[in-house]
C-alpha cells in the first residue's frame, strides 16, 4: 500500500481517528461500542496505570486542536 507523503504514523493517526469516529455514531447497543467504553469494576494492581486506547486518541485530538 501507498501512502502519500510516506509518514506512517501519521497515516495510521488518521485512520484511528476515524475509527474513532465511526464508533461514536453507532448506536449504543453495538457490541463494539460497548466493549469499546467498558470500564472495568476491579482495581489494577500497583504501578503505573496502562493508558487506555480511548484517552490516547482524545490526547491526539486535543493536540491537532492545538496545532490549528
Amino acid at each position: 500500500m501507498w501512502i502519500k507523503g510516506g509518514n506512517i504514523i501519521k497515516y495510521t493517526k488518521i485512520q484511528i481517528v476515524e475509527l474513532w469516529r465511526h464508533l461514536n455514531r453507532m448506536e449504543d447497543i453495538k457490541l463494539v461500542k460497548k466493549i469499546t467504553n467498558w470500564i472495568p469494576k476491579s482495581l489494577r494492581i500497583n504501578g503505573r496505570p496502562k493508558i487506555r486506547w480511548k484517552i490516547d486518541v482524545i490526547n491526539y485530538l486535543s493536540k491537532i486542536k492545538q496545532r490549528n
